[in-house]
């Protein structure tokens, strides 16, 4: 009887440590360095949102606080806003990745299977790349002299030469 209840407990106390280690594994796949948890998960669309600006300015917002996260620069090329909405919640894109709901890095690995890519490129200078959505445009830079700043714009916006541009000639 004794041999019962002690194969009973190190059974039990066995399952208990496979479902601690699963659950720690999962929560540090869904999380980021500081412990804070991603709303996107491997399962879960992304969709960006995004309102023209009517103008083809480029407006950084790696600004303040934001500035600090990355070692590179994000931009918007001729748009107002930028919305993500993940895990049924829509955040504007700046403040989505300043409380690291999501990170650019998750959204370039995603660009590829986001809903709506018309097509994708990668130019000759280094490994640059470029989305295509009907609404807007990722370019994700990575050239030879180490610029790796990231453009969210309008349809038309590309790449020519060192410059981003929205000129369709």
């Amino acid at each position: 009887m004794k041999k019962i209840i002690i194969t009973t407990v190190v059974i039990l106390i066995a399952i208990i440590l496979l479902l601690t280690i699963l659950l720690i594994d999962k929560y540090k796949n869904n999380s980021n360095n500081d412990g804070t948890q991603t709303l996107l998960n491997n399962d879960k669309s992304l969709e960006l949102i995004v309102s023209e600006s009517g103008t083809k300015n480029i407006t950084k917002i790696t600004v303040g606080d934001l500035s600090n996260k990355y070692d590179y620069d994000i931009y918007y090329f001729g748009l107002e806003s930028v919305y993500v909405r993940l895990a049924d919640k829509t955040v504007d894109l700046k403040e989505a990745l300043l409380t690291y709901k999501i990170t650019m890095e998750e959204i370039i690995e995603k660009a590829e299977t986001i809903s709506g890519l018309i097509y994708n490129s990668v130019y000759r200078d280094g490994g640059s790349k470029i989305y295509k959505y009907e609404t807007y445009t990722i370019i994700k830079k990575h050239t030879l002299d180490g610029n790796n700043d990231v453009y969210i714009g309008i349809p038309e916006m590309r790449l020519s030469g060192e410059s981003v541009t929205g000129d369709t000639d």
